[in-house]
């Protein structure tokens, strides 16, 4: 994973933060999902530099106005977590309180999916117990989202990304061996391509960001990613995200689509080095 690793650190610009590929103006959302990714291949996001400018120092800089954003917050405490810095002190703000301002009376972080399941990470990568109020609740809430294909998803229908985020969000709330974490590995197992990759969609065509969510979502339950295969299909999801890294190290999209390489290698480098959210 190497050349992932380099092609991130070779996309950092001068102000220490990322765009969406080289070259591009550095923001919050690539910069933040750049230093989960690195942090995810043993990379402190500290010592990330492009000179005297750190890729934690551009996030620490942006952080005072911005970081507005409910997503931004859960992101900003995952990275914090794996940077071994607290977000109850970060550019003076108490990130872990501000999150729990967003939660509401069902427990759920804006009434999302999606941003109930990293609220839930990163309420456990501040150090809040399994057992604790707003974890508990948060995980009660997501639960009743469940459809009855196992998968969750922001609308009626389930799709992998929200399904591989909210199965690193069941474990972390101690839901390891729970029904609900069983039904959605199914629901995994049925939405696999037989390319060893994940769609959005379940019969839509594989793409490196979602089958990169399965994979987190998979080794978060202890299960080997190895043996996740397609019926009649040789390829497994790693050696799928392999195949899309390209001469430079950047990680397609898919096959024939380069979209936003930074963002695309930095997810893909957490799956490919098998390291569930919250980072250890």
């Amino acid at each position: 994973m190497r050349g992932v690793v380099s092609y991130l650190e070779r996309a950092q610009n001068v102000d220490g933060g990322l765009g969406a590929d080289r070259g591009q103006p550095s923001s919050q959302l690539h910069s933040g999902w750049a230093a989960l990714g690195l942090a995810a291949a043993g990379r402190d996001p500290a010592r990330v530099r492009r000179g005297r400018r750190s890729l934690l120092g551009y996030l620490q800089r942006g952080a005072p106005e911005g970081l507005r954003d409910t997503g931004e917050i859960e992101r900003t405490i995952l990275v914090l977590r794996a940077a071994g810095r607290s977000p109850r002190r970060f550019a003076g703000r108490n990130l872990v309180r501000e999150l729990a301002r967003k939660r509401r009376g069902d427990g759920s972080i804006d009434g999302l999916v999606n941003l109930t399941a990293f609220g839930i990470l990163a309420f456990r990568a501040a150090g809040k117990p399994a057992g604790r109020t707003p974890v508990r609740q948060a995980a009660g809430w997501l639960l009743g989202k469940q459809h009855g294909d196992g998968g969750f998803g922001l609308g009626r229908g389930s799709d992998v990304d929200v399904t591989g985020a909210a199965l690193q969000a069941l474990v972390a709330a101690g839901k390891r061996r729970s029904p609900a974490a069983r039904r959605a590995i199914r629901f995994l197992r049925r939405a696999q391509n037989r390319d060893g990759g994940f769609p959005v969609f379940p019969g839509g065509g594989s793409n490196a960001q979602s089958t990169a969510f399965a994979v987190q979502g998979i080794v978060a339950t202890r299960r080997n990613s190895r043996r996740f295969r397609a019926p009649g299909s040789r390829r497994e999801p790693i050696a799928y995200l392999r195949s899309l890294i390209g001469g430079d190290g950047g990680v397609r999209y898919s096959r024939g689509d380069r979209r936003t390489p930074v963002w695309v290698s930095a997810q893909a480098l957490a799956a490919l080095k098998r390291e569930p959210f919250p980072l250890r």
